[in-house]
């Protein structure tokens, strides 16, 4: 386990990108927030990996694209710092989009009864 907090800051991030979007469409499939795991979307990242590549990638150029944004806004303009809550959000808006977006390609992609 590592040490620095940087580095437990960034194995935080990273486990939320992957585990995240898992563990809410299996929840959106098996129609309860008790179900951590679905069959149908566990056995979509074997059957779509390039789908769920696409995703995360999308989702991490999301995350840099607004971490750097902020990084600017707080570092050339520190007046500006109250853009980088709107900033966020948009962000957040975006996500749920490209998750939105994933759940609706699973489902037309994969059987329904696994």
């Amino acid at each position: 386990m590592p040490n620095s907090p940087e580095a437990k800051v960034l194995l935080f991030l990273g486990s939320m990108i992957v585990f995240f979007p898992i563990i809410l469409l299996s929840q959106l499939e098996v129609g309860s927030p008790f179900g951590i795991s679905s069959a149908r979307v566990l056995a979509s990242l074997v059957r779509l990996p390039f789908t769920w590549l696409f995703f995360f990638a999308e989702l991490t150029a999301l995350a840099a694209g607004w971490i750097g944004l902020t990084f600017l806004v707080d570092m050339f303009v520190p007046v500006l710092d109250v853009l980088t809550t709107p900033l966020f959000v948009a962000a957040l808006f975006l996500a749920a989009r490209l998750l939105g977006r994933l759940g609706w390609k699973l489902a037309e992609s994969t059987p329904e009864s696994e």
